[in-house]
C-alpha cells in the first residue's frame, strides 16, 4: 500500500519503557530518517512491524529473546512512529529493511502483516540470515490492496484506479511482490489465527504449503494482532529461532527474560501444527 501518514497505534506503557531501555539510532533511507531500537548481545533478531504500527508493537518478543541469547533490533518503517517519510507501502518497507539489516547484520527475522511480507520478500533478495519467524503474512499484495479498499469503502473503480497508480509508482506490476511462487529460502515458521479478519487464514496455509523447509501453527482467538502479545506464540517463535540459529532446542520450561522472570503466565492460545515440509 502506498499511503500518506498511515493510521497508527498508540504505544503502549510496557511498550514504550522497552523502547526506552533501547540504544536508538538512525539510518538514512530515500524517504528520510529510518529509527532503530537495539537491546542485548548475541545473534540479532530484526524485528519488522505491520502497515500503520511501529516498533512498539513487536516488543513483547524482545525479553524472551535477550533472555535466550539473542540480540535484538527493531525499526520503525517510513512514514511510521519516529521515521520520517510521506509514504508507507510494501516496497518501502523492504527498501527500509534492507536498509536496516546491513546496519545491524540480523541472524534471524520476526515480522508481522505487511512486516512478515517484507522479511519474506528481503531474504528472497539475499538480505542474509538464517530463520524467519512470519506473523499473519499477506500471500498477494493485490488481494491485500483489494482488502483495504474495502475496509476504506472505496468503489471498485476507485480500488482499480488505486492498484494502478501503485504499479505505476513503482514500475512493477503488484505480482512481482506475490509469495506464493518463491519462498524465503530459509527454515520459516509461520504463525497466523484462524480468525484473522484482516489476512485470512487462508494466506498462512497457502504460503506453508508453497515454500519448503516451512510449518505453520494456527491460532485461535487471537485475531490478527493480539497473536503478537499471547506468550504461548512468544514462546514458539523464540524456541524456533533457538534451534535454527543457536542449534538449542531449549528446555520445556517457561522463557525467562533478561531479569530471569518467566515469561508466559498467562493460560496459553491453542496452537495447532498445520503443514511441515
Amino acid at each position: 500500500m502506498a499511503f500518506r501518514r498511515p493510521p497508527r497505534f498508540g504505544t503502549t506503557r510496557r511498550e514504550s519503557r522497552l523502547l526506552e531501555r533501547a540504544d536508538r539510532s538512525f539510518v538514512r533511507g530515500p524517504l528520510g530518517e529510518i529509527a532503530i531500537w537495539q537491546w542485548g548481545r548475541g545473534p540479532r533478531v530484526l524485528l519488522a512491524h505491520g502497515w500503520g504500527a511501529n516498533a512498539g508493537r513487536l516488543t513483547p518478543f524482545v525479553e524472551a529473546l535477550v533472555g535466550s541469547g539473542f540480540a535484538v533490533a527493531a525499526f520503525d518503517a517510513p512514514g511510521h512512529g519516529a521515521s520520517t517519510g510521506r509514504f508507507a507501502s510494501l516496497p518501502e518497507f523492504v527498501d527500509a529493511l534492507g536498509r536496516v539489516a546491513r546496519w545491524v547484520s540480523p541472524a534471524a527475522f520476526i515480522g508481522h502483516s505487511l512486516g512478515a511480507a517484507a522479511c519474506a520478500l528481503a531474504l528472497r533478495e539475499g538480505v542474509g540470515g538464517s530463520a524467519a519467524v512470519l506473523l499473519s503474512p499477506p500471500a498477494d499484495p493485490s488481494t491485500f490492496a483489494r482488502r483495504y479498499a474495502r475496509w476504506m469503502r472505496l468503489p471498485r473503480e476507485a480500488a482499480a484506479v488505486m492498484c494502478r497508480r501503485l504499479e505505476c509508482r513503482y514500475g512493477a506490476p503488484l505480482a512481482t511482490y506475490r509469495l506464493l511462487e518463491r519462498g524465503p529460502g530459509v527454515p520459516t515458521l509461520i504463525i497466523h489465527d484462524r480468525g484473522d479478519v484482516r489476512i485470512p487464514i487462508g494466506d498462512g496455509r497457502a504460503l506453508a504449503r508453497s515454500w519448503p523447509d516451512t510449518v505453520l501453527l494456527e491460532t485461535r482467538g487471537l485475531g490478527h494482532h493480539r497473536i503478537l502479545k499471547d506468550p504461548a506464540v512468544v514462546q514458539r517463535a523464540v524456541r524456533f529461532l533457538a534451534e535454527r540459529v543457536l542449534g538449542d532446542a531449549l528446555s520445556g520450561a517457561p522463557l525467562r527474560s533478561w531479569r530471569g522472570r518467566p515469561i508466559g503466565g498467562r493460560r496459553p492460545a491453542v496452537l495447532v501444527a498445520r503443514h511441515a515440509s
